[in-house]
Protein backbone atom coordinates (compact mmCIF):
# COMPACT_ATOMS: atom_id res chain seq x y z
CA UNK A 1 0.00 0.00 0.00
CA UNK A 2 1.59 3.20 -1.06
CA UNK A 3 -0.45 5.33 1.53
CA UNK A 4 0.92 5.89 4.97
CA UNK A 5 -1.46 4.27 7.50
CA UNK A 6 -2.78 7.41 9.41
CA UNK A 7 -3.73 8.93 6.41
CA UNK A 8 -4.80 5.41 5.06
CA UNK A 9 -7.43 5.64 8.47
CA UNK A 10 -8.74 9.03 7.90
CA UNK A 11 -9.63 8.00 4.54
CA UNK A 12 -12.19 4.76 5.86
CA UNK A 13 -13.37 7.36 8.57
CA UNK A 14 -14.21 9.88 5.53
CA UNK A 15 -16.17 6.75 4.02
CA UNK A 16 -17.82 5.24 7.14
CA UNK A 17 -18.92 9.00 7.43
CA UNK A 18 -20.37 9.08 3.69
CA UNK A 19 -21.66 5.70 4.81
CA UNK A 20 -23.71 7.37 8.05
CA UNK A 21 -24.79 11.01 6.31
CA UNK A 22 -26.34 8.57 3.43
CA UNK A 23 -28.08 6.63 6.02
CA UNK A 24 -29.33 9.77 8.30
CA UNK A 25 -30.21 11.29 5.13
CA UNK A 26 -32.54 7.88 4.03
CA UNK A 27 -34.00 8.20 8.06
CA UNK A 28 -34.95 12.09 7.39
CA UNK A 29 -36.73 10.99 4.27
CA UNK A 30 -38.28 8.18 5.64
CA UNK A 31 -39.63 10.19 8.29
CA UNK A 32 -40.91 13.03 6.32
CA UNK A 33 -42.56 10.83 3.59
CA UNK A 34 -44.41 9.23 7.16
CA UNK A 35 -45.54 12.41 7.91
CA UNK A 36 -46.91 13.19 4.71
CA UNK A 37 -48.53 10.10 4.17
CA UNK A 38 -50.50 11.57 7.84
CA UNK A 39 -51.09 14.49 6.08
CA UNK A 40 -52.74 13.05 2.98
CA UNK A 41 -54.87 10.97 5.09
CA UNK A 42 -55.91 13.78 6.95
CA UNK A 43 -56.96 15.49 3.93
CA UNK A 44 -59.36 12.34 2.91
CA UNK A 45 -60.64 12.36 6.45
CA UNK A 46 -61.48 15.93 6.02
CA UNK A 47 -63.11 15.84 2.28
CA UNK A 48 -65.24 12.83 3.51
CA UNK A 49 -66.60 15.10 6.26
CA UNK A 50 -67.34 17.85 3.98
CA UNK A 51 -69.31 15.36 1.75
CA UNK A 52 -71.45 14.26 4.33
CA UNK A 53 -72.35 17.42 5.43
CA UNK A 54 -72.80 18.74 2.03
CA UNK A 55 -75.27 15.42 1.75
CA UNK A 56 -76.95 15.95 4.81
CA UNK A 57 -77.71 19.95 3.85
CA UNK A 58 -79.39 18.35 0.62
CA UNK A 59 -81.27 15.97 2.15
CA UNK A 60 -82.45 18.56 5.61
CA UNK A 61 -82.41 21.70 3.49
CA UNK A 62 -84.29 23.54 6.15
CA UNK A 63 -81.45 22.34 8.56
CA UNK A 64 -78.79 24.96 8.12
CA UNK A 65 -76.86 23.83 10.67
CA UNK A 66 -75.01 21.34 8.07
CA UNK A 67 -74.37 23.90 5.48
CA UNK A 68 -72.56 26.47 8.41
CA UNK A 69 -70.65 23.09 9.25
CA UNK A 70 -69.34 21.99 6.02
CA UNK A 71 -68.62 25.78 5.26
CA UNK A 72 -66.38 25.72 8.14
CA UNK A 73 -65.23 22.48 7.37
CA UNK A 74 -64.46 23.83 3.75
CA UNK A 75 -62.67 26.65 5.56
CA UNK A 76 -60.48 24.51 7.30
CA UNK A 77 -59.40 22.28 4.49
CA UNK A 78 -58.57 25.58 2.15
CA UNK A 79 -56.03 26.87 5.04
CA UNK A 80 -55.02 23.07 5.62
CA UNK A 81 -53.87 22.66 2.46
CA UNK A 82 -52.50 26.33 2.25
CA UNK A 83 -49.83 25.48 5.04
CA UNK A 84 -49.17 22.12 3.73
CA UNK A 85 -48.45 23.98 0.33
CA UNK A 86 -46.39 26.79 2.24
CA UNK A 87 -44.18 23.75 4.28
CA UNK A 88 -43.92 21.47 0.90
CA UNK A 89 -42.98 18.40 3.00
CA UNK A 90 -42.97 16.19 0.42
CA UNK A 91 -40.01 18.22 -1.31
CA UNK A 92 -38.22 18.34 1.81
CA UNK A 93 -38.29 14.43 1.87
CA UNK A 94 -37.10 14.19 -1.48
CA UNK A 95 -34.52 16.53 -0.83
CA UNK A 96 -33.11 14.38 1.49
CA UNK A 97 -33.44 11.04 -0.31
CA UNK A 98 -31.35 13.55 -3.38
CA UNK A 99 -28.25 14.05 -0.87
CA UNK A 100 -28.67 10.43 0.33
CA UNK A 101 -28.60 9.32 -3.31
CA UNK A 102 -24.91 12.18 -3.77
CA UNK A 103 -24.14 10.63 -0.39
CA UNK A 104 -24.14 7.15 -1.79
CA UNK A 105 -22.30 8.08 -4.68
CA UNK A 106 -19.50 9.44 -2.80
CA UNK A 107 -19.32 6.09 -0.71
CA UNK A 108 -18.66 4.12 -3.73
CA UNK A 109 -16.36 6.59 -4.84
CA UNK A 110 -14.46 6.21 -1.59
CA UNK A 111 -14.73 2.23 -1.47
CA UNK A 112 -13.58 2.34 -5.04
CA UNK A 113 -10.62 4.59 -4.24
CA UNK A 114 -9.83 2.05 -1.18
CA UNK A 115 -9.64 -0.88 -3.75
CA UNK A 116 -7.10 1.50 -5.24
CA UNK A 117 -5.30 2.02 -2.42
CA UNK A 118 -4.93 -1.40 -1.54
CA UNK A 119 -3.58 -2.04 -4.97
CA UNK A 120 -0.48 -0.08 -4.89
CA UNK A 121 -1.69 3.27 -6.32
CA UNK A 122 0.71 6.41 -6.80
CA UNK A 123 0.98 8.38 -4.14
CA UNK A 124 0.64 10.98 -6.32
CA UNK A 125 -2.84 10.19 -7.32
CA UNK A 126 -3.79 8.94 -3.70
CA UNK A 127 -3.05 12.68 -2.61
CA UNK A 128 -4.95 14.38 -5.46
CA UNK A 129 -7.95 11.69 -5.47
CA UNK A 130 -8.63 12.33 -1.48
CA UNK A 131 -8.56 16.16 -1.84
CA UNK A 132 -10.88 15.88 -4.94
CA UNK A 133 -13.45 13.49 -2.93
CA UNK A 134 -12.67 15.55 0.04
CA UNK A 135 -14.38 18.86 -1.88
CA UNK A 136 -16.79 16.34 -2.79
CA UNK A 137 -17.87 15.72 0.74
CA UNK A 138 -18.12 19.11 1.50
CA UNK A 139 -20.52 20.64 -1.35
CA UNK A 140 -22.85 17.81 -0.77
CA UNK A 141 -23.01 18.44 2.92
CA UNK A 142 -23.02 22.46 2.60
CA UNK A 143 -26.40 21.77 0.06
CA UNK A 144 -27.74 19.11 2.64
CA UNK A 145 -30.77 20.24 4.41
CA UNK A 146 -30.84 19.95 8.56
CA UNK A 147 -31.40 16.71 9.80
CA UNK A 148 -33.21 16.03 13.37
CA UNK A 149 -31.66 13.80 16.24
CA UNK A 150 -33.90 11.35 15.51
CA UNK A 151 -33.01 10.68 12.35
CA UNK A 152 -29.40 10.25 13.53
CA UNK A 153 -30.12 7.99 16.28
CA UNK A 154 -32.29 5.76 13.77
CA UNK A 155 -29.19 5.60 11.82
CA UNK A 156 -26.92 4.61 14.13
CA UNK A 157 -29.39 1.93 14.96
CA UNK A 158 -29.34 0.78 11.42
CA UNK A 159 -26.00 1.12 10.81
CA UNK A 160 -24.62 -0.05 14.29
CA UNK A 161 -27.86 -1.84 15.86
CA UNK A 162 -26.90 0.69 19.12
CA UNK A 163 -26.66 4.12 19.81
CA UNK A 164 -23.88 6.20 20.41
CA UNK A 165 -24.13 9.13 23.08
CA UNK A 166 -20.99 10.94 21.88
CA UNK A 167 -22.67 12.68 18.55
CA UNK A 168 -18.83 13.55 17.57
CA UNK A 169 -17.45 9.89 17.68
CA UNK A 170 -15.09 8.35 15.34
CA UNK A 171 -15.55 4.85 13.58
CA UNK A 172 -13.82 1.94 14.81
CA UNK A 173 -12.07 -0.78 12.42
CA UNK A 174 -14.20 -3.56 12.67
CA UNK A 175 -17.97 -0.85 12.17
CA UNK A 176 -15.98 0.42 8.98
CA UNK A 177 -15.64 -3.21 7.86
CA UNK A 178 -18.74 -3.63 7.81
CA UNK A 179 -19.37 -1.22 5.40
CA UNK A 180 -16.80 -3.04 3.08
CA UNK A 181 -16.20 -6.19 0.72
CA UNK A 182 -14.88 -8.97 2.93
CA UNK A 183 -11.70 -8.26 0.73
CA UNK A 184 -11.49 -4.69 1.47
CA UNK A 185 -11.36 -4.99 5.75
CA UNK A 186 -8.50 -4.84 7.73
Amino acid sequence: MSMDKNNFSVLRQQFAQCVFNHKIHEKACDRMEKFQSKIKWLNVIVLLFVIVFLLLQTKYPDNSLFGSISIWITVFEILYLFIQKEFSIEQKAQEHKKIALQYLWLRDKYKNFIADIMNDLSNNLVISRRDLLQDQYKIITSLAPQTTYEDYKNAQLTLLWTTNSDEEFTWSDKEINRFLPKDMRI
